[in-house]
């Protein structure tokens, strides 16, 4: 929606570049993710790589190591599955362990020596007449032979979704786990650390919600643990929704958040800690009133103190969503997953998403065989003048659920051709008081290819009732060819501007509907002080 509002003329904006005269070219748009290789691995039995990859230190060549399961075509007969490839994706073996009577693979995570692949799942049995599902983490040598098992069997039950290294050279992972049977079985978030050997170290439970699972674990900066998952009350037909516990290295709890929304389901599988202290999750999130029953990917940006700051929303008509963060150099973002709103075929395929720091897209693609294929994990690797990652997941003939085969693909992570990024201090949420007020921010104007470029650039502001304004300045840009520019710049808030959150929106390219590169600004103008006189 674009239209005058009054915000617009209380929201003081200053010039960034003088008005100049918009001078069209038709070049191409984005520099899109290229695909080097992808690969099927697998043979007539129903091979995944639903719990990720690991990558081997260059002392083994740099191999990777795909973790999932395997159906013997057996019902319900299930194995932990390693497959091992190169770089360049060729494949060096495959291997599957029967250790127990079923075994689920969920989550891989290589130990700091990088000699020990650990493998986190469940594994199912029957005793008494009972069916249990009990955690099951298995250690693995870098040559897929089985070293030790951990189970808890004492539960009715327990599994596994997520899993890292320890700097003990031990792994903790982390679940869900039931004590009960009964007509309201207790689930809570179940955190686990085990030594070299497999052995338990110590255990915990968390009550978040009725229902609550973890789905990601990362390493938190002051030696402890932050545990991110999706929680709801038990049977409640919606209300899934994130939580995040950070734990100190003993698994004693030190702080929680539970961020509830009564309008969506949203499922977290990726939690990721930036250098600069920023905090990000992405997964799966589900409106009921959208057509088709759709999922879209989501990313939430959270402040220093866990509050989320924005989240945004990509996907389309289909079933998107992500599994993974990874950080570039530069400060952006690699998200991956799946994506059905961007299939050619209109099946699932494997999706790659380049943000900036603040979730704006800077550009997708998506790659995949025939049928249905899911990414589970990304991986950086090195690559001729510019970052390389591999993504691995689970690759299944279209309207099948098994026969499925582990896939993976290598892609390169191109920068845009020319970009624009805002930078203001401090980085996330510029706070203006109530009576208004000035802050700085530069403007970065960046050329990727061997040509000077002429562009546009503009800008709009988003106000709190998320109204779009027309431009509210303009500008003609030469950009000289592989050249980066910094417009340093100061911004007023006027004091009658209305409170809440503005987004002011930065946009390279040719006015008005081709957007080459965008980035926002997140401005608060706070409400008066309640105990001011003024």
């Amino acid at each position: 929606m674009t239209r005058t509002d009054p915000q617009l003329h209380r929201f003081v904006l200053a010039g960034m570049i003088a008005l100049g005269v918009i001078l069209t070219l038709h070049t191409s748009t984005f520099a899109q993710p290229a695909l080097h290789w992808q690969h099927i691995y697998g043979d007539t039995l129903s091979q995944s790589g639903t719990a990720g990859m690991v990558q081997l230190p260059s002392s083994q060549n740099g191999d990777l190591i795909i973790a999932g399961e395997i159906n013997h075509a057996i019902p319900l007969l299930f194995d932990m599955h390693l497959t091992r490839i190169t770089v360049d994706g060729d494949s060096v073996w495959m291997r599957s362990h029967d250790i127990e009577q079923t075994q689920h693979a969920y989550a891989i995570a290589l130990s700091v020596d990088s000699t020990t692949v650990a493998v986190a799942g469940a594994n199912n049995w029957e005793s008494g007449g009972n069916y249990y599902t009990n955690c099951m983490l298995n250690l693995f040598d870098t040559d897929g032979n089985h070293l030790h098992t951990y189970t808890d069997g004492a539960t009715w039950i327990a599994e596994a979704y997520t899993i890292i290294a320890t700097p003990d050279n031990g792994f903790i992972f982390a679940g869900k786990v039931e004590d009960d049977v009964g007509p309201s079985p207790e689930q809570n978030v179940w955190v686990v650390k085990v030594d070299d050997q497999a052995d338990l170290v110590w255990s915990r439970e968390f009550d978040i919600d009725e229902e609550d699972e973890a789905h990601a674990i990362i390493r938190h900066p002051d030696g402890g643990y932050m545990i991110a998952g999706h929680a709801r009350e038990e049977n409640a037909p919606l209300r899934w929704n994130t939580f995040l516990l950070h734990i100190d290295e003993d698994g004693n709890e030190l702080d929680r958040r539970h961020y509830v929304d009564d309008s969506a389901d949203e499922f977290v599988y990726a939690l990721h800690f930036t250098a600069q202290g920023r905090l990000y999750l992405a997964g799966e999130s589900y409106v009921p009133d959208q057509p088709n029953q759709r999922t879209d990917g989501f990313l939430t940006l959270l402040d220093f103190d866990l509050n989320p700051i924005d989240t945004r929303y990509i996907g389309g008509t289909g079933y998107d969503g992500f599994r993974t963060i990874d950080p570039l150099e530069d400060g952006d973002l690699l998200l991956a997953g799946h994506a059905q709103s961007y299939s050619a075929n209109g099946n699932e395929d494997l999706f790659v998403v380049r943000v900036n720091a603040l979730g704006a897209e800077l550009w997708h693609g998506s790659f995949g065989d025939t049928g249905n294929d899911k990414g589970y994990a990304l991986l950086p690797v090195d690559g001729p003048n510019e970052t390389h990652f591999i993504l691995a997941g689970t690759s299944a003939p279209r309207g099948q659920s098994h026969n499925k085969n582990v896939i993976a693909a290598r892609i390169s992570a191109r920068l845009p051709w020319v970009r624009l990024t805002l930078t203001s201090d401090p980085p996330d949420t510029v706070d203006i008081p109530a009576g208004g007020g000035d802050f700085d921010y530069t403007a970065t104007l960046e050329n990727n290819t061997g040509q000077m470029r002429t562009l546009a650039a503009w800008a709009v502001v988003q106000t709190p009732d998320s109204v779009l304004t027309p431009p509210v300045r303009m500008a003609r840009l030469h950009l000289d060819a592989e050249s980066r520019t910094d417009y340093p710049q100061s911004q007023t808030v006027s004091a009658d501007a209305d409170t809440g959150l503005y987004r002011f929106i930065g946009r390279l390219g040719h006015y008005p509907n081709e957007i080459f590169s965008a980035d926002t600004l997140l401005i608060r103008k706070n409400p008066p002080d309640p105990e001011s006189s003024f």
